[in-house]
């Protein structure tokens, strides 16, 4: 197995009370950053719980100011860039705050997913009607588009796989891994909805 014991680990984009305090469980110096107060929330609650050290810090994905060059051992980024529209942004500063031969791991629905009609597809149905990249406000009149927004739902992005994967190589990483992934959704009776890449500094 991995050795976790004093590696400094950031969980990107990445509250909720899971991945963070399972790193902190195994010895990893974890910091946990994320947009979202209450997904922090969770961490912190999780972490008192089980007397675990974890650094909580709120902030965008696409802006690490707030760290050091070269510092970090792991940047684990589960699924979570589909909700930014620029992610050459997240891997430049990814890339930035690792230690050379730092190990970005790296979550992402596959882009096609949202070639498909939103509401037929939560029903099984699967119709081609949005052209990629697509993002949430595309498919919707002016109508729906208010109170989508007002309901304060997050808008969906998705990239090219051209950005998603050689976005990560045109910023110096070296992809040594790529595996995909399916869940309980119907469209994984047809295909794998998620990928995960394995990258180097």
């Amino acid at each position: 197995g991995v050795v976790m014991k004093n590696k400094k680990i950031l969980c990107l984009a990445c509250g909720g009370g899971q991945q963070g305090p399972l790193l902190a469980a195994a010895g990893a110096i974890v910091t946990v950053f994320d947009i979202s107060k209450s997904q922090l929330k969770q961490d912190e609650k999780v972490a008192r719980e089980n007397n675990l050290m974890i650094s909580m810090v709120q902030g965008d994905m696409t802006h690490l100011e707030c760290f050091k060059d070269n510092y970090f051992d792991l940047v684990f980024c589960p699924v979570s860039v589909t909700y930014i529209p620029d992610v050459i942004s997240v891997f430049k500063e990814s890339y930035r705050v690792l230690k050379t031969g730092g190990r970005f791991l790296f979550g992402s629905v596959n882009p096609l997913i949202y070639l498909f009609d939103n509401k037929k597809y939560d029903k099984g149905l699967f119709e081609v009607v949005n052209k990629l990249p697509f993002n949430s406000l595309d498919e919707l009149n002016e109508k729906d588009k208010v109170e989508f927004i007002n309901n304060k739902e997050a808008i969906e992005f998705s990239h090219t796989l051209q950005d998603l994967i050689g976005g990560q190589t045109m910023v110096g990483f070296n992809i040594q891994d790529f595996f995909e992934d399916i869940d309980e959704d119907k469209i994984c009776n047809y295909t794998a909805k998620y990928f995960a890449t394995k990258a180097v500094k």
